[in-house]
């Protein structure tokens, strides 16, 4: 009876301490990450610039925060729930804002999310066909906000 008592609190010491801790949603955003040290350089990135998020009013210094997030980080676990955030954001923002200056900014950021989604879906998933229909999509942002590319030929 005793070695079972003995081995169901060594084995719950155990599950405690490898127990994935999870990081505060409400400065980091997003739930369920953690640091590793596969992803620190991740977290430096993500650490500065939402410090930076937080102490800002300015919703297009925050989506340009959250799309250096997303471009910058490595660890695909991370950096795409981060992208959904700018999409959500983005989107958003886009939806009700009046201003066609801002709105276009705002569609802008939300094309670079599809954008981004479409690279993920083609690497990982390994699904051109979903990728390019996902591509199609920010392109047809891209060209209803007039966005244009200096292209020379």
């Amino acid at each position: 009876m005793s070695k079972r008592i003995l081995f169901i609190f060594v084995l719950c010491t155990f599950i405690l301490k490898h127990k994935a801790q999870f990081l505060d949603k409400k400065f980091y955003l997003i739930d369920s990450i953690e640091k590793k040290e596969t992803n620190k350089n991740d977290f430096i990135l993500i650490d500065n610039n939402l410090k930076k998020y937080h102490s800002t009013n300015s919703d297009t210094v925050k989506l340009n925060l959250l799309s250096e997030i997303v471009e910058g980080g490595n660890d695909q676990n991370i950096w795409i729930r981060y992208n959904r955030l700018l999409y959500i954001i983005a989107d958003e923002l886009a939806k009700k804002e009046q201003n066609k200056f801002l709105k276009n900014k705002f569609l802008s950021k939300k094309a670079q999310a599809i954008n981004n989604y479409a690279f993920y879906v083609q690497n990982d998933w390994k699904d051109s066909k979903t990728a390019w229909n996902i591509y199609y999509k920010a392109i047809a942002i891209q060209e209803e906000i007039g966005y244009k590319l200096n292209l020379t030929i």
